[in-house]
This record gives structure tokens, sequence and C-alpha cells, in this order.
């Protein structure tokens, strides 16, 4: 059976560390097969906070599905959020908007529901 390690609305850019640290301790125990990220990764969608993300991501050494939340979308930047509203996302996470994972028993669809002109 496969396991899945679910985390959301993660807002990096705000995270505690003690926080951080025991979803790293419980991804040592689960050993899962796949992290879903399901959107508002980050706070503000600023690089550094996209940084924080996937450093977070490889430590835990597991295939990721990483799906963009509404707070991934360059608020405060408006030629960011209008040209390339999701580069900073794909620059962390891969292109895919709606990324796909198949496995031996699992199949993990993720579907984008953003906007980016909404926040």
């Amino acid at each position: 059976m496969s396991v899945v390690l679910h985390l959301s609305d993660t807002h990096f850019g705000t995270e505690q560390a003690p926080v951080v640290e025991a979803l790293e301790a419980l991804a040592r125990q689960l050993q899962p097969d796949l992290l879903v990220l399901s959107g508002d990764i980050t706070q503000r969608a600023r690089p550094e906070q996209f940084q924080a993300a996937r450093a977070f991501v490889d430590r835990l050494r597991a295939p990721v599905l990483a799906i963009a939340g509404n707070h991934d979308i360059a608020l405060y930047d408006l030629w960011a959020r209008i040209r390339r509203p999701y580069a900073r996302h794909a620059a962390a996470f891969g292109s895919d908007l709606e990324p796909v994972f198949r496995g031996n028993d699992l199949l993990v669809v993720g579907v984008n529901t953003t906007r980016a002109w909404r926040h």
C-alpha cells in the first residue's frame, strides 16, 4: 500500500522552525511514496519563499506533486502576475500546473483552481 503525505497551506515565508522539523521527522518515520503540496505553498510567492519550500521538499526525499494556490502567484509584482503568474512556482516545482502521479497502486491528479487575476 502506498503512503501519501499531504500538506496544504504551508505558507513558506511564515513557517515556524519547530513545525518544519516536526514535519521532517514525520516524513522520516512514514517514508512516503508521494508528497502532495496542495496550494499556498508560499505566503507571497517570493523567490526566497519558493527556495525554502523546495529545500524542505528536497530534504524529505520523496516524489512531489505540487499544486499552486492563490498565494503562489505574485501579489505585489504586477508585471509577474500578468505576464507569467506561475513562473516562480514552475521554477521550483515544474511547469505542469495539473501534475499527475502514477504509482503501482496509486493515481493522484492535481487540479489547478487558481486564477491569476484573483487572490
